[in-house]
């Protein structure tokens, strides 16, 4: 467990340097968790235009996508997730609206794929799951929610 801001803040750059080694080339999507601080700045009254960017905070050398944005690499859309449909299967909707392979990540309690065709088309949605085992500190507010994460 960790005590205060300054030791988490740490503990997270001490991982995001390890993960930026590992894939020194990366598309990061801004999720609703990391958006939190600009969220918690802006209710405090503060301007967002105070905080350093996402590269300076992290010093990742990564290409940062703003928040709701969707990417399309090889014909497949990449998106945080929480910009499109909830529930059940929610990459899948996605994809057979858009008719595009989607890949999403946001709803840490799925985790998979599934595809429909038809005679022109072969189309999948993925949920990533979630990066973080449901024992950890950062889940804690989800202890009271019925359905778990996967971690995937």
């Amino acid at each position: 467990m960790l005590r205060n801001a300054s030791l988490e803040y740490a503990k997270a750059r001490k991982q995001v340097a390890s993960l930026t080694k590992a894939f020194p080339k990366a598309d990061w999507l801004i999720g609703n968790h990391d958006a939190l601080t600009e969220r918690q700045a802006v209710t405090a009254g503060l301007p967002p235009d105070l905080l350093k960017d996402y590269a300076d905070t992290w010093n990742a050398g990564w290409s940062i996508h703003p928040r709701f944005a969707k990417l399309i690499i090889d014909g497949v859309i990449y998106s945080h997730g929480d910009s499109g449909r909830a529930g059940q299967d929610a990459a899948y909707q996605p994809a057979k609206d858009n008719f595009h392979s989607t890949v999403i990540g946001h709803f840490h309690n799925q985790a998979g794929v599934r595809w429909w065709a038809n005679p022109e088309f072969r189309v999948f949605g993925l949920s990533v799951g979630c990066g973080i085992d449901a024992s950890r500190l950062q889940l804690e507010y989800g202890r009271r929610f019925a359905h778990k994460p996967i971690l995937g």
